[in-house]
């Protein structure tokens, strides 16, 4: 069977990515073996869940994250007019996860080290995978909290020169991967699913559309 992660909790239903409804709604479907969330830091050190540095493309305002307040960021929506969502915390988020599945977090901001141990040592229970392009911050990470998993992203002309031996897991667009620990698939075409290992995890938006 199939490991899917679904990319930014992005699944079948009506939620918007990375927020909190799109992500515990994942978590809670049967096929479904983690999430994948992108977190960047506000203006008053608070960490939230988004991909993007500016809200104007998953909200109905415009600014730049790391230049507002918590507050200035709840007063939009970033769902849709049928369900309005306000941006959430990494830690609101976590205090309703009732899994043991994945929780990869996507590091946007290399200088949230401290302040993402913070949130994550008060689940201990809980499945955490860290994930970032930046193979120094990853490296400094394991090195002060060595009880987390990290693991480097690597895109089309991104991070194939590095070690890779210090990471727990990769996640990468190269199905022949074989020196991965542990291997997560993004950007892999259905019609390559026959070439993969049924260990490796895939993280996908529409896992709902592959699972069978």
């Amino acid at each position: 069977m199939r490991k899917w992660i679904a990319h930014r909790g992005n699944n079948n239903h009506g939620f918007c990515e990375n927020t909190k409804e799109a992500l515990l709604t994942s978590l809670e479907t049967e096929y479904i073996a983690g999430v994948e969330l992108d977190i960047r830091k506000t203006k008053d050190n608070q960490l939230v869940i988004i991909h993007n540095p500016t809200i104007s493309l998953t909200s109905d305002g415009s600014g730049i994250v790391k230049y507002m307040t918590l507050k200035e960021l709840e007063q939009y929506n970033f769902g849709n007019s049928k369900h309005y969502q306000k941006i959430c915390t990494l830690d609101v988020f976590l205090k309703e996860v009732k899994s043991k599945k994945i929780i990869m977090i996507e590091v946007k901001d290399s200088s949230i080290s401290d302040l993402l141990f913070q949130t994550i040592q008060k689940y201990s229970d809980l499945n955490f995978y860290i994930s970032s392009f930046d193979d120094q911050f990853l490296k400094k990470f394991k090195e002060k909290y060595p009880k987390y998993k990290v693991g480097l992203i690597m895109g089309e002309m991104i991070n194939h020169n590095k070690d890779i031996s210090s990471f727990d897991f990769l996640v990468t667009k190269d199905i022949h991967q074989k020196e991965a620990k542990e291997k997560f698939l993004w950007g892999v075409h259905q019609k390559d699913l026959k070439e993969v290992d049924s260990s490796t995890y895939i993280i996908t938006d529409k896992a709902y559309l592959w699972k069978n």
